[in-house]
């Protein structure tokens, strides 16, 4: 303590812990001198103190740091990383992580030591500064999606965060747009701009911020299909023509609701013959399928196929006259076709040759012959071929 180990010797120690006077007195051969005293000054002795222990996230690029010293001029910081300071004699300053500090995520010191202790040593307080790593997103590769076949499949990752979440540049809707595996089907208007943007973005960062990534939908145009116009036939017709066109696609294949066949069903100009089945059914279906249709579902058109009955015609018995009594009444009759028309193979005539049910009057050659050949055929046919019959 304060007491000198020995009060009688010429060069006494002690140790004081606050300021004392000590005095003394000399003593030879009867003589005293003194007293004389001698104050001895007790400093303080010096501290400091860096602050509480923080964390971080990787992304911070400046933390604050705030210390304070006792008995001393000032501080001085240092770090066990390799970041620098705003000023390191400023009791308040700045630390800024070096790429090394956040690189490898872990924990660092920053130290505070104390400057001008008056008569003491200098003193040193350290704060544990523990960085964590920053997260990531991955909203994945980008995509390119057909028109009519567009729905995105997504399958997003995130580091360090707890989870993500997504959001459109466009006006489509997620499944569940909290789940980093999930469908996107783009809007109509989505599908009209061409492409659409889909972010990732990170939840659950704790002491970091959210960060995100992006990914671009390509959304091309889908195949279209054109198997031609309606058309009808006659039940004579062995065959028809077809011609169809498809876009975006490679190809078409030609298929039937009913049993005839193709010349080549995979050229988009082909022929088309029906079934005995097909044309007693009396309309069938042609359909045009695109093929090569890369990411696009296949698209689709038919045509209608109305077979007309073949026409039916029939220009009565045979008759006989007399030559002095000729004229023959005649009655005959068409199906499917409108009407029918009479010729002659002689040369009479007839009261109205368009007419159904009409006369006919031999000639005098006919009448020297004996005989004539009536003819009626059919008008009036829409697709069919013309038919006749004789009497």
């Amino acid at each position: 303590g304060a007491t000198l180990n020995d009060s009688t010797i010429a060069n006494p120690w002690a140790k004081p812990t606050d300021t004392i006077t000590y005095s003394v007195i000399a003593t030879s051969g009867g003589c005293v001198v003194g007293p004389r005293t001698v104050t001895v000054n007790v400093n303080s002795p010096s501290s400091a103190s860096a602050g509480n222990d923080t964390t971080i996230c990787a992304d911070v690029l400046s933390i604050p740091v705030s210390g304070s010293v006792i008995n001393a001029a000032g501080g001085k910081w240092s770090t066990s990383g390799t970041g620098t300071f705003g000023n390191d004699t400023l009791l308040s300053t700045t630390y800024n992580p070096s790429a090394a500090d956040t690189a490898a995520p872990g924990t660092i010191y920053i130290k505070l030591t104390t400057v001008g202790a008056v008569g003491c040593t200098d003193k040193a307080d350290s704060l544990l500064l523990t960085i964590t790593p920053a997260p990531s997103a991955n909203a994945g590769v980008d995509q390119t999606k057909c028109a009519n076949n567009a729905v995105v499949t997504l399958a997003g990752s995130v580091t360090t965060a707890t989870g993500g979440i997504w959001t459109t540049g466009g006006s489509g809707i997620f499944a569940d747009s909290s789940v980093l595996t999930t469908n996107y089907t783009p809007s109509a208007a989505d599908t009209a701009t061409g492409s659409v943007t889909l972010l990732l973005t990170t939840t659950g960062n704790g002491n970091c911020a959210a960060v995100s990534d992006a990914m671009t939908v390509t959304i091309s145009d889908a195949p279209t299909v054109n198997a031609g116009t309606d058309m009808s036939i006659c039940a004579d017709s062995a065959s028809v023509g077809v011609t169809g066109t498809v876009t975006i696609a490679t190809g078409g294949s030609w298929s039937t609701s009913g049993s005839g066949t193709y010349a080549v069903p995979t050229a988009l100009s082909t022929t088309y013959s029906p079934s005995a089945a097909d044309t007693a059914a009396g309309f069938i279906t042609l359909t045009l399928t695109s093929t090569g249709n890369g990411s696009c579902l296949a698209v689709s058109d038919a045509l209608g196929l109305t077979i007309t009955k073949v026409p039916v015609v029939n220009a009565g018995v045979d008759q006989t006259v007399c030559a002095n009594n000729a004229v023959a009444t005649l009655t005959g009759s068409v199906i499917t076709a409108t009407g029918g028309i009479w010729t002659t193979m002689g040369s009479g005539y007839f009261a109205d040759s368009s007419a159904l049910t009409t006369t006919y009057t031999p000639s005098v050659a006919d009448t020297s012959a004996g005989s004539v050949i009536i003819i009626l055929t059919t008008t009036g046919n829409g697709f069919c071929n013309a038919v006749s019959d004789t009497m």
